[in-house]
């Protein structure tokens, strides 16, 4: 037989992983084309570094919850990165979480439509929710 976690279980290892790895975390945009995947490292990406970028900081999760298909969620604050030069963001293809305690890879995620410009304080808005339901 197959080890199960029940609901109870996965919503207090949710809870768990927010209180000491996702609350402060930081979102990175990424402007390099890559597919995240089991494999990935942090070395794959190269962070965006157009003017007014800078890594968002994730304060302030969602409490954990069932989402409706049996698994465990919490939703990040909205994100913002807004370029401030004439040239806009240039090409972003999606964003990674990093851990702010030592600055490990959490996950990735690539854009649906990637690449996206964003336009001179134009608002480049991600949102993003956990799951203990991983996509690979």
């Amino acid at each position: 037989m197959a080890f199960v976690i029940p609901e109870v279980g996965e919503i207090q290892l949710l809870e768990d992983l927010q209180a000491n790895r996702l609350e402060g975390s930081h979102m990175h945009a990424y402007k390099n084309d890559v597919a995240p995947g089991p494999a990935t490292v942090l070395g794959d990406f190269t962070e965006c570094n157009f003017a007014g970028y800078a890594p968002f900081p994730l304060v302030g999760w969602s409490p954990a919850a069932l989402d409706g298909t049996g698994h465990a969620a919490t939703n990040a604050p909205k994100a913002t990165f807004t370029p401030t030069a004439v040239g806009g963001s240039g090409n972003v293809y999606g964003y990674y979480i990093t851990d702010d305690a030592d600055g490990s890879l959490i996950g990735a995620e690539r854009f649906s439509d990637a690449p996206v410009t964003v336009a001179q304080f134009a608002n480049l808005e991600v949102n993003h929710t956990f799951t203990t339901k991983s996509e690979f």
